[in-house]
């Protein structure tokens, strides 16, 4: 294109040049040289770009002169592109380079690969009686995006369960029945203390000891529980006493006894005298 230009424009000059010459020299040839003429410039430019020479072309109208002038290239003006960090999610660039004038890219830039996300886990919060729990959800630790959320757990609330009382014994308390829920410290009806109801007495009555048999203390013992509370002590028996009988003397119608067995005694009747 730029060659088909150049040559109708030689053209052009050309035919302006046969012109000139007519007009400074034909008609007889008083005319006077180049050297002479008063100039009328056409002029004609083709711009530099950034990487190619331009050039100025002047014509004379009259005389035909021709005169080229080189422009030179510009070159480049540089701009820089910025380089884009990339995150988690987005690519990012590295630094690239283009001229502000013709956009040509002088440095390119490459698409970095996103980094992707780096992962930590929200624990579960297990649900009470009283408060809501949250499910497992996790997060990332650079932009800190929530990727996997957590939901609310609804609170269980409580299981109210009845606990039977304990009488009371005659020496321990007891406590009436009550309510609480099984999976906390929470008490729908707590329980009351029942007072010790304390010894039934008894009296085990004790028994003398003999001569001969053994005896036994008085005692004591609770008639609901059957706890000894005086303990019965056993007591030996006491043995004989031994008491001399004296001899009884005959007379003339009784015999004379010798003593009796120590271990047992005998009251002698005397047959009473007559008068």
């Amino acid at each position: 294109m730029k060659r088909k230009l150049l040559g109708l424009t030689l053209l052009l000059l050309l035919v302006t040049l046969a012109f000139t010459l007519t007009a400074c020299f034909g008609g007889g040839g008083s005319g006077t040289g180049k050297e002479d003429c008063e100039h009328h410039w056409y002029e004609e430019m083709q711009s530099a770009s950034c990487e190619e020479d331009g050039w100025l072309t002047k014509h004379c109208e009259l005389c035909g002169e021709h005169v080229e002038e080189r422009i030179p290239a510009m070159g480049h003006d540089v701009v820089i592109s910025q380089a884009k960090a990339p995150t988690c999610t987005e690519s990012g660039l590295t630094e690239g380079k283009f001229c502000n004038r013709c956009n040509t890219v002088i440095v390119e830039q490459d698409i970095i690969s996103s980094l992707g996300h780096t992962l930590a886990t929200d624990a579960a919060v297990a649900a009470t009686c009283e408060t809501a729990g949250l499910t497992e959800g996790k997060h990332c630790t650079v932009c800190e995006e929530v990727v996997i959320p957590q939901t609310e757990v609804n609170k269980l609330g409580h299981n109210v369960m009845v606990i039977n009382g304990l009488d009371s014994t005659c020496t321990e308390a007891g406590y009436s029945a009550s309510k609480k829920c099984s999976r906390c410290d929470y008490v729908e009806v707590p329980a009351t203390v029942i007072a010790p109801k304390g010894h039934t007495e008894v009296i085990d009555e004790g028994k003398a000891p003999t001569c001969t048999e053994a005896g036994i203390s008085e005692g004591k013992h609770c008639s609901v529980c059957y706890e000894v509370l005086v303990e019965q002590v056993a007591m030996e028996a006491t043995g004989h006493k031994i008491v001399s009988d004296g001899v009884i003397s005959a007379t003339c119608k009784v015999k004379a006894q010798p003593a009796e067995n120590p271990v047992r005694r005998v009251r002698l009747f005397l047959k009473p005298q007559a008068q």
